[in-house]
Formats: structure tokens, sequence, C-alpha cells
């Protein structure tokens, strides 16, 4: 079921079903595929499409849930993750920033942040999300920066209050816990 999972056609949903194995990871058989994976070893696994899994939206995908299944070994899969927060693919660069905001140190605040003034949207919105994802202060203190930062997209702005709101909701002024940025106090 697995394997048959793993021959996604979309490079989005096979990213997405490698990021689901993670909730799988206790599992030794899922545990062992995302090694071989990681470490290119066909022979463990001939029948996957190896050509796909070595795409770099397939490897960051594996890197990332690698490193979450054991966020104090992840040590060997950050430099990965982190050199593709500078992909030519956004969509590579928005699964390498939110896989910094879950195992990333406070040394990538900064990358997380140039990234969130990209030009394209999509991986600067992941961005966004990742320094909540990765609830420093530090990242606190950068949201709250982008939120109020007027050189950048208004949009982004938006996202950057909504994610304080949501990562640290005593951030912002009138923002209790559950509520939405935008949505009116409850009476």
């Amino acid at each position: 079921m697995v394997t048959e999972a793993l021959a996604e056609p979309n490079r989005m949903g096979l990213a997405n079903t490698i990021h689901s194995l993670h909730f799988m990871r206790e599992t030794p058989w899922v545990a062992s595929l995302l090694r071989a994976i990681w470490t290119d070893d066909r022979d463990a696994h001939p029948d996957l499409d190896w050509l796909r899994l070595q795409a770099p939206a397939a490897r960051v995908a594996v890197a990332v849930t690698l490193a979450r299944s054991d966020p104090a070994g992840a040590q060997p899969y950050l430099p990965y993750i982190r050199s593709c927060l500078t992909d030519p693919d956004p969509f590579v660069r928005a699964q390498a920033a939110v896989g910094v905001g879950f195992v990333g140190t406070g040394d990538d605040i900064e990358r997380l942040t140039d990234l969130a003034r990209a030009e394209t949207a999509y991986d600067a919105e992941a961005a966004i999300k990742a320094l909540g994802i990765h609830g420093s202060q530090a990242g606190r203190a950068a949201l709250l920066a982008l939120a109020g930062d007027p050189a950048i997209d208004p949009r982004r702005q938006a996202v950057a209050r909504q994610i304080l709101v949501e990562a640290y909701p005593d951030s912002v002024p009138g923002a209790g816990r559950g509520r939405l940025a935008g949505s009116p106090p409850a009476e």
C-alpha cells in the first residue's frame, strides 16, 4: 500500500505522501523504507520509481520526514534541507522552509526571514509559517518585524500577523487563544 502511494504521479502529491509517513514512523518497515530512499538503496526496493524519488521535491520531503521522526537525530538531514532553501523551485524552497521550521535551529531564523521576503509568494508564505512552527522567541521577533514591515506585500504582512496570533497569541494585543486575526472579539 505504501509503495503504491509512492507511485503518485503528481510531485506535490508524492511529497505529501512522503510527509504523511511521519505518522507511521514507529512502523519498522516504514522507517527502513525512508532510510533506503534517503541512501538511494535501490536494491532494498527495486519496485520504486527511483528517478522521481531522487528529484529535489521528493528528496527534501524524505529529509524533512526523517528529521521530524527523530529531531535529536536531525543533524544528518539539516544541511540538505537548508540547501533546498535556495533551490530554483519555489515548491522545494517552501518544503525546506517548513522543514527548517520543525527541526532547524536559531541560526535558521535569518534564512527564513530572508525567504519570507522572496519574490515568489508560495515559498515566502511558507517561510512565514515556518517562523511560527519554529516556536522560538527569535521566530516571534522575526514575525513581528515582518508584520509591521511596509516594504513587504500587505498579504504577507497579514499572514505574519495571523501566524503571530496562532503561534504566539500573547504577542498580539487583543488576540486570545483560538481567535483569528480580524475576527470580532468574543462577547
